[in-house]
């Protein structure tokens, strides 16, 4: 697999504390993306469409990943360096208010999100680009 830009290396993760920075294997792949991040505003909406503010990448072959509190992947999205703001449909609608997580992730080239294929974004301090956010539902959206 050819990166042409980013690096990737082999990371220790020792903390387990449940969220999707936690959901690879002790051992994982991670490219290293100098620009990546991400930020979301806390949100309320009708449980289908989650609103990302901004998002920097430094290449186009990047996934968009929301992961509920579980660990479970409620969407991925292919974004490019120019995705701003992000609107991200869920593959299933929340019936409740949530704890959600985007990571961002390098695809291996295929064009689909493997969660065992595709490799966690970190930034140059060798930390997860990833972002916590509170999903309120409203009837109201």
């Amino acid at each position: 697999m050819e990166l042409s830009g980013a690096e990737t290396g082999n990371i220790q993760n020792s903390e387990s504390s449940g969220d999707a920075s936690s959901l690879e294997a002790e051992e994982s792949n991670y490219a290293v993306d100098r620009s990546a991040e991400i930020d979301i505003e806390d949100q309320t909406g009708d449980g289908q469409l989650v609103q990302i503010d901004e998002i920097r990448v430094g290449r186009s072959n990047t996934f968009l990943v929301i992961y509920d509190s579980s660990g479970v992947v409620l969407a991925s999205t292919l974004v490019s360096p120019q995705s701003q703001p992000v609107d991200v449909k869920l593959q299933r609608a929340l019936t409740k208010s949530s704890q959600l997580e985007a990571v961002l992730y390098l695809d291996d080239g295929d064009g689909q999100f493997e969660i065992d294929q595709d490799s966690p974004l970190i930034d140059d301090e060798g930390e997860l680009v990833h972002e916590d956010f509170e999903y309120r539902v409203s009837k109201n959206g």
